[in-house]
């Protein structure tokens, strides 16, 4: 079994390269079933890329807004609106950073995350 633990000290790479494998491998435990152990994944993803984005936030902040953002989908769908509904706030403050700068890029990026907010929100029990 997996343990999203252990990724810590094997997945850090100055290039960003181990977390982007994280994310990846979070992404395939969801595809196959294994909600737990990728939501401790995509949690350790986002972990990696906060730290690789204090160090060079223009370089890691994109990385660091899909992965929050990928955080705030799976939170929501495993029932954990309220932490989904704050993922995907900061998310979408990471999209409007980088839309600030290149908007043709980011643009779309910024509106499905208010779409994720707004729904969030909506169906909040």
């Amino acid at each position: 079994m997996w343990s999203g633990s252990r990724t810590a000290a094997v997945w850090r790479h100055e290039d960003g390269s181990g977390a982007a494998s994280v994310n990846n491998l979070a992404i395939r435990l969801a595809e196959t079933g294994r909600q737990v152990e990728g939501l401790a994944t995509v949690q350790e993803a986002v972990d990696l890329r906060r730290e690789l984005a204090a160090g060079n936030r223009d370089a890691y902040l994109p990385d660091l807004a899909m992965s929050v953002n990928n955080l705030a989908v799976d939170l929501a769908e495993a029932g954990r609106r309220v932490e989904a509904a704050t993922l995907a706030r900061e998310a979408a403050a990471h999209f409007r950073e980088l839309a600030r700068d290149d908007p043709s890029r980011y643009g779309s990026d910024v509106e499905r995350a208010d779409a994720l907010v707004a729904s969030l929100i909506e169906n909040d029990p």
